[in-house]
């Protein structure tokens, strides 16, 4: 089944263009990305830190622009895109929407890579996936989060569980994609870390932690310092990159 012919991706498509009416569907749209987001973020954060009250004031000040019947259509929307992962796991259904609402943005170069391609890519440029060797994934430019999708189902696809061998770390310089991509890493249960910031000048604005990887250590039993020996050895707190936004 094509994303968008998903019956719970038509019925976000028709609440999104219903709200759209008096916000503009564009708006509605980043609204809800970025709401769904730090809702998902701030689920795995120590309440009341500071981390989790900037988020918690980001949303407050997102939700308030709605009045109490449209703000009850984003849970909605929320439901119905969970849903359409349970029924079908491996899409870019985010990326899709936005397309077929908006198309992308010229100023940025951006057009979202069909989720197909996106699975063509990970088979040819990803050595067939092995039981027991951890691998890191990177993408500074990630848009929806398509081809990380598709590396996750090339994962499942080779009977390799990339919740414990797969780490994805992402990045974009546009905000909608890094909620994007968070979101539907999230909604799949992928370990990853998403980073607002600039590729080119490395300027860090945000990072969103998928539940997956909070949750990693206490799922495999495995200890946090394990986990990538060879990696580099510079390590970033989440506060860090919060505190150096500016």
């Amino acid at each position: 089944m094509r994303p968008l012919e998903n019956p719970d991706i038509k019925e976000a498509v028709k609440i999104i263009q219903s709200l759209g009416t008096k916000h503009g569907a564009e708006t509605v749209y980043r609204d809800w990305c970025r709401m769904f987001a730090l809702s998902i973020a701030n689920s795995v954060t120590p309440k009341d830190c500071d981390l989790w009250k900037q988020r918690e004031a980001q949303y407050l000040e997102v939700i308030g622009r709605y009045d109490k019947d449209e703000i009850d259509q984003f849970p909605k929307l929320c439901a119905h895109l969970t849903l359409a992962f349970e029924r079908d796991p491996y899409q870019d259904y985010l990326g899709c929407i936005y397309m077929e609402l908006f198309g992308g943005q010229k100023k940025l170069g951006q057009c979202f890579t069909p989720i197909d391609i996106c699975k063509l890519c990970a088979i040819t440029a990803i050595e067939t996936p092995v039981d027991g060797e951890i691998k890191t994934l990177a993408d500074e430019c990630v848009g929806g989060g398509a081809m990380m999708i598709a590396a996750c189902w090339w994962y499942a696809e080779s009977k390799v569980d990339y919740q414990r061998w797969l780490k994805i770390t992402a990045g974009d310089v546009d905000s909608l994609c890094v909620h994007m991509t968070y979101i539907q890493l999230s909604l799949i249960g992928a370990r990853a870390e998403v980073y607002h910031r600039n590729a080119i000048t490395r300027q860090c604005w945000d990072c969103f932690v998928t539940p997956m990887e909070i949750l990693w250590p206490m799922k495999y039993g495995v200890k946090r310092e394990d986990d990538h020996k060879d990696d580099s050895k510079e390590t970033v707190s989440i506060e860090s990159l919060i505190d150096k936004r500016e």
